[in-house]
């Protein structure tokens, strides 16, 4: 091969790489707090809150992709997710403070669910394969609930 098709190939190859890295950076947010104004806005996006009620979901949205992030470290079993998942609902169903929200709350909560196995079964996103989870733990939102391990802080979601 010639200088110049290798340095073609070369700049190909380093544009697909950083291609792949861009979509990895924009497809899921890094930071609990990132996460948690994101489930805020996909979830909440059909339900009419108020400012105040938005930030506070926002707060327990993040709380929830804490108590996740230390569930993917150190937990191992479903009693931490549901008892996690359990704490977010009754947070929301706090601040909603209405039966009729509440409910399109917990529909939009299947909803992403049922996207999500869907991509899990495609292959595709967190746990499915190709979205660089670990493997054979689910998809982190479960049952949109959860547990924690006896040697995490309840009091923390």
């Amino acid at each position: 091969m010639n200088k110049i098709s290798k340095n073609i190939l070369l700049v190909i190859l380093l544009g697909v790489t950083l291609n792949a890295d861009a979509q990895n950076m924009d497809s899921q947010p890094k930071s609990p707090e990132e996460r948690g104004a994101r489930m805020e806005t996909v979830l909440m996006k059909n339900i009419d809150v108020t400012k105040e009620q938005k930030e506070a979901l926002t707060q327990v949205f993040t709380r929830y992709a804490n108590n996740m992030q230390t569930y993917r470290t150190e937990g191992t079993n479903k009693e931490m997710l549901d008892a996690i998942n359990n704490k977010r609902d009754a947070g929301v169903k706090e601040i909603l403070n209405d039966d009729n929200k509440y409910s399109q709350y917990l529909m939009a909560v299947d909803e992403m669910k049922k996207k999500m196995d869907e991509r899990r079964k495609e292959g595709v996103g967190p746990r499915g394969g190709h979205g660089g989870g670990r493997r054979g733990q689910g998809s982190g939102m479960g049952n949109m609930g959860g547990g924690m391990s006896q040697s995490a802080d309840n009091s923390n979601f």
